[in-house]
């Protein structure tokens, strides 16, 4: 669950699905100017965060202790007004050009 302004997110909260439970909120510690815009769990079940940055989109891997974020890739945006990120289904709003 993401913890904060609308559009504006920097924390998470996990959330067990099996007990129901809310765990710890974290910080995600992103580059300045950087906030979390979609939340993902790849196959090993690690914490990937989404980040719209000036030249297109970064993504992290997220630390779900200490928040620290560790570059797994980024992904120039091409010039068209919008895009569906490689190796995703569907268009996402938050990758418009604005």
């Amino acid at each position: 669950m993401l913890v904060g302004t609308a559009g504006k997110y920097r924390k998470l909260r996990l959330l067990n699905l099996r007990t129901g439970r809310a765990g710890a909120t974290v910080s995600v510690k992103l580059p300045r100017g950087q906030y979390i815009d979609d939340v993902d769990v790849d196959r090993s079940k690690r914490l990937i965060v989404c980040s719209k940055t000036a030249s297109g989109v970064a993504i992290y891997q997220v630390s779900h202790q200490t928040g620290a974020v560790k570059t797994l890739k980024k992904i120039k945006r091409p010039n068209v007004a919008t895009w569906v990120l490689p190796g995703d289904d569907t268009y996402e709003r938050w990758t418009e050009r604005k």
